[in-house]
Parts: C-alpha cells; structure tokens; sequence
C-alpha cells in the first residue's frame, strides 16, 4: 500500500556497443515505476502512464529524497523528477566514459531528445579496444576476427578503427547510432550548441578526467578525492589542461600544440603530447621537443610523448622511453605505457621482457599483460 516501486537497469551486458559506450546501446536504459493507490496522486501528476522527460541516474538520489519530503543538499547532483521538491524536466542527459578496466579512453556524450552528441577526446583510440572481461563474449572476438580478415564493410569496421573527434547522431532517424552527422553542414548549428554544452559541463562540474589517473593519484597519495585534489590545489592547472585539451583533440596545429609542451604544467604538457599523436606526421616539427619530454616529471608525459616519437617513426627512442614508466610504482602510469604498447602493436624483444618483468598483483595490469605475451595484440 505504501511502496513505491522503482525498476532500471544496468547498461547491458558485455555486448560490444552496450554497457560502456557511449551510444545508445550503451546508455539508453529502461525505467518503470508502479504507484500504490496511496500515491497515485504522483502518478496522476504525470499526467500521462508514460513520458518522454530525460531523466538521468543523477536524478534518483534527489527524486527519492523528494518522495520522503526532503529537498536534497546543495552539493548533490541531479533533480527530483517526482515528489514536494520535483523539478522542471532537464532538457538533456550528460554521460562519460574514461579507463575501462585496463583500457583507456575518454569520452563524453551530451543527449537531448533528438540528438546525440560525443566527444573524443582521445580519438586515436579505437572503440573497439581489446578488454578481457568483453573480449570473453564469443561475438566479440568473432566480430573482430572478421575485421582483421577483412570481412567486414565500413560501418562494421569503424568499431575498430581510430575515432573522429566529434560524433552526432540523429536519434529519430538513426537510433543505432551509425551515420556520424557530425561534419553534415546541415546541422551545424546544432554542433556548435552540443559543442558549448559539453564544454560547459566539463567546467560546471570540474571534470577530473583532464588530469591523467596516474597524476591524480601521485597529488592525492593514493587519499584524497579527486575533485579535492583538482579544487583545492591544481585549479589553475586544470583550467589550462581544459582549454588545451580542446584544442589539442579538435583541431591541432603545430602552433598550437608547442606551447603546450613547453608549459610549466606537467597536463597542459599531457595534452601536447596527446595533439602531437593526433597531429601523427605533421608533427614532424615537435620532434626535438616531444624528445625533451622523455625526461618529464610525469611519467604519463612521459608514456604519451614516447608514443607521439614512436608514430613520427623514432622507434627505438619511443621504445627505450617506455621502459621508465614500465618500471612505475604508480600502476596507472604502468597501464598507459602497456596500453601504448598494445594500441601500437610494438613487439620489441627488449620492451616485451620487461613487461614479462612487470609486477602482476592488479588484475588490469595482469590482463594487459597476458594479452600482449600471448602475441594476440
């Protein structure tokens, strides 16, 4: 008489394209809610047995405080769809993903209710990386064994290929997600609208993600909460990792990215080298620099600038450089270099007896590693 019954789910299983990407496969989930007859009051002031309102898992923290007749704290994110302190229906759902077991990536999504809109700000990865725990899913390692047969047409293919760094998909004509819009003149100016939103969300809620994980952990000393540690002491660093990471990811030059790795900030360095991999061999002229920064504080400058060397064809430098963060007592540092060698298939015999050396005690690092021993990579 008195329960209200909330149903959701997780975000699929292990499927590629379902829980952990950011299409909507991978985020659109189902929601039921039953009313009692005690409240079917609420369900009355829907005016409606079903609803098109964008609700996001950030709303249901505040929307059961509100059911209970409590408004919830300042610092709490989301708003309460239902109940004494409902709000009015937000026009859009924010999403992210980052490092995905032992793989990294970072990516954010912006969804109203026609569009979606994702940013990669990592795009020379592929959607598509090698993960233990989803690679156990007999399709995935069929659908990739068709790819590296050649098998497959272009659509099939782009899972498994670099990224662009913008993508925008037509949610009422193209529900799966396929046809990037993103470069369509036509809508341009919705672009630029998602664009500036996703941009304000990253400062609204002070994205973490711009600082690499192995920083985060080396200023916090494995303790402090993140957000602290960027809030509290690196404000002005990451404010400037913010803006050259946009940069960097949307539209490198060389112009742009040398400032970058020349900066008194190890993450605005980070973002150099990042829009020097995305630059590929038109940073050709970064070279001395990015050689400089085999020598950086920051081993995750480090592990980036050395795969930065490795695509501009300074193999063996790029290689020797990776053996530092390789050695890493930070274990996230170690991810990124192991992942450097994974994404660019380096198969250096010097390089691979020292990741055979490589403490295994986390299983992301573990996992990494049996795939690169194993020759599949």
């Amino acid at each position: 008489e008195n329960t209200i019954v909330i149903y959701s789910s997780d975000h699929g299983g292990v499927l590629g394209r379902s829980k952990r990407f950011t299409f909507e496969s991978g985020l659109k989930i189902p929601m039921i809610i039953k009313f009692p007859e005690n409240y079917k009051n609420l369900e009355e002031s829907l005016n409606e047995n079903r609803t098109d309102r964008i609700v996001s898992f950030v709303d249901m923290a505040p929307t059961i405080l509100s059911l209970a007749g409590i408004n919830k704290p300042d610092y709490m994110y989301g708003n309460a769809f239902l109940g004494e302190f409902a709000k009015d229906a937000d026009t859009i759902a924010y999403g992210f993903r980052d490092r995905m077991d032992e793989g990294y990536d970072m990516v954010r999504s912006v969804r109203n209710k026609r569009f979606r809109y994702i940013r990669n700000y990592m795009p020379y990865r592929p959607s598509g990386q090698h993960l233990k725990f989803l690679w156990k899913v007999k399709s995935m390692r069929a659908w990739e064994e068709s790819y590296r047969n050649g098998e497959l047409n272009s659509t099939q293919s782009v899972f498994f290929e670099p990224k662009m760094a913008e993508e925008m998909y037509d949610i009422a004509n193209d529900p799966d997600n396929i046809n990037n819009i993103a470069n369509n003149p036509k809508y341009s100016k919705q672009l630029i609208e998602f664009r500036k939103l996703n941009d304000n969300l990253v400062r609204k809620s002070f994205d973490t993600g711009f600082f690499t994980e192995g920083e985060l952990w080396t200023r916090s000393e494995g303790g402090t909460i993140p957000y602290k540690t960027i809030i509290d002491n690196n404000l002005t660093e990451w404010k400037q990792a913010v803006s050259s990471a946009e940069k960097a990811t949307l539209s490198p030059s060389v112009e742009a990215i040398l400032p970058m790795l020349k900066s008194e900030y190890p993450m605005v360095r980070y973002w150099g080298a990042v829009g020097s991999i995305i630059l590929g061999n038109n940073a050709k002229a970064l070279k001395s620099d990015l050689i400089k920064l085999l020598d950086d504080e920051s081993e995750d400058v480090v592990a980036t600038s050395a795969e930065a060397l490795y695509l501009l064809g300074e193999e063996k430098i790029a290689v020797n450089a990776l053996i530092k963060p390789l050695k890493s007592n930070n274990i996230y540092v170690q991810l990124r270099a192991l992942n450097v060698i994974v994404n660019r298939k380096i198969t250096d015999k010097k390089l691979i007896s020292v990741v055979a050396k490589v403490d295994r005690n986390n299983e992301y690092i573990n996992n990494i590693c049996d795939y690169i021993l194993s020759d599949k990579s």
